[in-house]
């Protein structure tokens, strides 16, 4: 059924009104590379979870882009595809929007025109028509997308060499200082000062519990959690994939989102949801980790079948998401400090690095092993240091993991312990976590 032209251009012009609605814009950690792709003409895919603030970046990149090339609201195009309006559109009606953008707002053909297109994922094919607006050369696109496959598969398919990829994530602990505990940003000085140290330190601990999805940080009320989760279900898997099997498919979410850190093989999962055939339990996960709710990393090992072999341990997407959706009543610090230094690897990761998990000879684990460069670099996450036995327990994992890759430092993040320990030739740094998530290096 075609979109008929007047509902297309009240879409376009209420969808304008948002895009340059006022209101203050916050500063988020992905500006500086926005600010960079607008020197160039590739095609920009912001990807991430949904409510992660995807939407709010374009305008963002709309602010950005007016003051650095100097352009006027008219040369801007903002189209949330997410709109149920649109739900029946056709391929061949997208090329229609731009020439009804054209007679409502005229823009300023001299210049370059923008396009800020959300969720561009639900329509059929719609890779091709981007494809031929990247090739007139007159439009710098932004796209953002809440599922990693499709979109990794029609960079693959057409736009390879045309476009880049930004991974959008909830507020990092950074960016909740800033907004919501009104902490300018912070120095290496400040870790020294007794007073912001303790405001950090406080805020931290309401971060490790409350996560950093920015509208329930407004509210604090969990059902907008809840909501999130149940949307992430039903609309990025249920509903795109035709699952068969949903109340098992929403028990493996949980299950890992309830056991942040915790290795999991597909056989287990299927016998702990009642599902007997393997391969449906290992693409219901598959499809959980394309709509980014929650992530797997492999074993590390010289060994590409021992990797392969070996089962991954997961993440969730947001701690948050931890106390509105778990099967346990408690806070579980220790995970939930794992999986925030798992997320903030996950930002840092740039290029080639990659992230795994690691087991020495004798089977002592450590949580995350980071490669790239040339270099590797290994971190044990631990929320309470305070007993000696869980220190030493720690920094032996830790040397003997060094010696066997042949290195010479590995670190330990914790809840507030800070020390530099030399043992067997290896330097271990103990640091709070909280340190390590507002250090840049």
């Amino acid at each position: 059924m075609a979109v008929k032209e007047e509902l297309l251009k009240r879409v376009i012009v209420e969808q304008q009104a948002f895009l340059l609605s006022p209101g203050e814009l916050w500063n988020r950690e992905y500006q500086p590379g926005i600010s960079v792709s607008l020197e160039n003409d590739l095609i920009v895919f912001l990807t991430g979870v949904r409510r992660s603030g995807k939407s709010y970046l374009l305008k963002i990149v709309k602010e950005i882009a007016s003051r650095q090339k100097g352009l006027e609201d008219r040369n801007f195009l903002y189209i949330n595809f997410e709109d149920e309006r649109l739900a029946n559109i056709e391929p061949n009606e997208l090329s229609g929007i731009i020439e009804l953008y054209f007679r409502l707002f005229t823009p300023d053909f001299d210049k370059k025109m923008v396009l800020l297109f959300d969720e561009i994922q639900n329509i059929p094919l719609w890779h091709r028509w981007i494809n031929r607006l990247f090739e007139e050369k007159r439009f710098k696109i932004f796209i953002t997308g809440s599922n990693a496959s499709i979109i990794k598969q029609e960079i693959g398919r057409v736009l390879t060499g045309r476009s880049i990829a930004i991974e959008i994530f909830p507020l990092s602990f950074r960016e909740y200082l800033y907004y919501f505990k009104n902490v300018p940003p912070v120095t290496e000085k400040d870790f020294y000062d007794v007073q912001k140290r303790a405001v950090i330190m406080n805020a931290f601990e309401n971060y490790l519990q409350a996560g950093g999805f920015p509208e329930f940080l407004k509210t604090e009320n969990f059902q907008v959690l809840q909501e999130y989760f149940k949307d992430i279900i039903q609309k990025d898997i249920i509903y795109r994939y035709s699952i068969r099997y949903k109340k098992e498919l929403k028990e493996i979410a949980k299950i890992i989102i309830s056991g942040p850190g915790n290795v999991l093989s597909l056989k287990n999962i299927a016998s702990a949801v009642g599902l007997k055939n393997i391969g449906t339990v290992k693409n219901y996960i598959e499809y959980l980790q394309e709509s980014y709710l929650v992530f797997g990393i492999p074993l590390f090992s010289p060994s590409l079948k021992k990797q392969i072999y070996n089962p991954n341990k997961y993440y969730g997407i947001d701690p948050g998401l931890y106390r509105s959706v778990s099967f346990g009543l408690t806070d579980n610090s220790g995970p939930l400090l794992e999986n925030i230094v798992f997320l903030e690897l996950k930002r840092r990761l740039k290029g080639i690095d990659e992230l795994f998990y690691f087991k020495t000879r004798t089977g002592k684990e450590i949580d995350f092993l980071v490669t790239g460069g040339g270099k590797v670099h290994l971190f044990q996450v631990c929320y309470d240091l305070g007993d000696d036995a869980t220190l030493q327990r720690e920094i032996r994992a830790s040397v003997e993991a060094a010696k066997e890759l042949a290195i010479r430092e590995a670190a330990i993040l914790n809840g507030n312990l800070k020390d530099t320990i030399e043992r067997d030739g290896i330097t271990i740094s103990i640091i709070p976590t909280w340190e390590f998530l507002l250090q840049f290096d």
